[in-house]
């Protein structure tokens, strides 16, 4: 009698063992689709920042491989030092493009927005907004964080010069 019981036990092991072998194959698979899928995420959201850059760069007419290199290499740069992904820099110098920058003056941009949103907490499209803003010579809340913006005009906030003041006081924040 206790040889079938210990035979029994045996075989229920066994079979418990073909169970957990099954879901740890499940679980890996499972651990190995979603990094692939992550991987596709990645790059459709980099190539569709890619596309919405290069359409913004076609409205100013500096559609170029040279510019397109350039903020592809920005990104990555901005990619590796701070916490915001590629192509949402991308993004972001697509939007800074829409307020009429160079790409000097985009790029700035978004460095800085990158800057404040780590140093205040804000969303890098949220700093980015409010930068952009500045070139239209309004500060909004800005000038409530840093009272000195209050001190430019027209001329030096459409110029910059707000970027250049936030860059000073924020810059490496990101």
């Amino acid at each position: 009698k206790a040889a079938k019981s210990v035979g029994a036990v045996e075989k229920t092991f066994d079979a418990m063992k073909v169970v957990a072998a099954a879901a740890v194959a499940v679980f890996a698979g499972k651990q190995v689709v979603d990094f692939f899928k992550s991987g596709i995420d990645a790059s459709i959201a980099q190539e569709n920042a890619m596309r919405n850059l290069a359409t913004a760069l076609d409205q100013t007419g500096e559609n170029s491989a040279t510019a397109m290199k350039q903020f592809k290499d920005f990104a990555d740069q901005m990619e590796a030092t701070t916490k915001f992904g590629d192509d949402v820099v991308i993004s972001q110098v697509a939007i800074a493009k829409s307020f009429g920058l160079s790409n000097g003056q985009a790029q700035d941009l978004v460095k800085t927005a990158a800057d404040l949103a780590a140093a205040t907490g804000d969303t890098l499209d949220g700093a980015v907004q409010k930068l952009g803003k500045t070139y239209a010579g309004t500060t909004g809340k800005l000038d409530d964080m840093v009272p000195a913006l209050r001190g430019l005009s027209k001329a030096q906030l459409a110029n910059g010069d707000a970027v250049k003041l936030l860059a000073e006081r924020y810059g490496g924040a990101a």
